[in-house]
């Protein structure tokens, strides 16, 4: 306890910066209705430049569900609303797709692409250390809307430790954080080589705002409850739980990059850690692909190319 709690005024004071700095790279996938009527929300997709190139970054079965759907002629990017072509890269086995615009396009405005070298190509113990923020557009905080053409989405920030995996509980490194986040290891079976845990069977971290402010109406709270029990939802409200969530970036504090100092650190210091590609229900915890697996696969495919 004693080596995490000098830390508590860093994670708080970050915490209050980083979400409405990474906002502006988070995009809505969405399906695009054969029927004409309004797009339905699918997941969540990251802005960010990768081997000089606008991308855009999300799972891979966001894209293949839309695609297998009798309802969707395609899959469209609310940060893009004229569209545009591009090249996808696919990569099932790590559930990841790249979207990469032919051309450069100009997206609505306050969209920004996050640059490459913001990009995390640590190695993957540099995140026992730090505190991870997850942003991105839950399907519970999605709703129809009869003044606008299709839904409205409200953004979501989550803060958390990574869980360790049961090789990893009694390292050095992973050890104290591992205690003071108190989650159980992860076994080792259950994850692959380039993923790794959130936890997310509670908020982990402070709820904020897209300006970070603290989120503390009554209601409000209790809408964000629905994230992680299943309560009653009004007419239009999707259900509870993470869905929606696939495809959000994750971003490191960029704890390591400041040295715990805020004197030091700026959000300029936060890495693109990861992509959500799975929640596990059961057990109560978000999945990641690791963002230098990604750039890895990208950069040789593009090589093949």
């Amino acid at each position: 306890m004693s080596e995490i709690g000098p830390h508590t005024n860093f994670l708080f004071e970050v915490g209050k910066v980083l979400p409405q700095f990474v906002a502006k790279s988070v995009t809505r996938i969405l399906g695009i209705r054969k029927d004409g009527g309004p797009a339905d929300h699918r997941g969540t997709a990251v802005m960010c430049r990768m081997q000089g190139r606008q991308a855009f970054v999300t799972a891979n079965h966001v894209l293949t569900e839309i695609e297998k759907s009798d309802d969707y002629r395609c899959a469209g990017i609310s940060a893009s609303p004229g569209g545009f072509q591009g090249q996808y890269l696919r990569f099932a086995d790590i559930d990841i797709a790249v979207i990469m615009p032919d051309n450069e396009i100009t997206v609505r405005e306050g969209s920004v692409f996050w640059p490459g070298d913001w990009c995390d190509r640590q190695e993957p113990a540099v995140m026992a250390g730090d505190y991870m923020l997850v942003y991105g557009f839950p399907a519970r905080l999605s709703r129809f809307s009869t003044f606008l053409p299709g839904s409205i989405s409200e953004g979501y920030t989550h803060c958390t430790w990574v869980r360790p995996r049961h090789s990893q509980a009694q390292d050095p490194l992973w050890k104290p954080f591992a205690e003071i986040a108190g989650y159980p290891p992860i076994p080792d079976e259950l994850l692959q080589p380039w993923q790794f845990c959130l936890n997310f069977d509670e908020p982990t971290g402070p709820l904020k705002t897209k300006e970070g402010e603290l989120v503390t109406s009554a209601g409000i709270l209790q809408e964000h409850a629905g994230l992680y029990v299943d309560l009653p939802s009004l007419p239009g409200k999707q259900p509870f739980g993470a869905f929606g969530l696939s495809g959000s970036p994750v971003w490191r504090f960029g704890a390591a990059e400041a040295a715990w100092s805020l004197d030091r650190w700026s959000p300029e210091s936060a890495r693109l850690a990861g992509i959500i590609t799975h929640w596990n229900e059961e057990r109560s915890y978000l999945v990641a692909t690791r963002f230098s697996e990604i750039v890895t696969r990208m950069a040789a495919s593009l090589n093949r190319a």
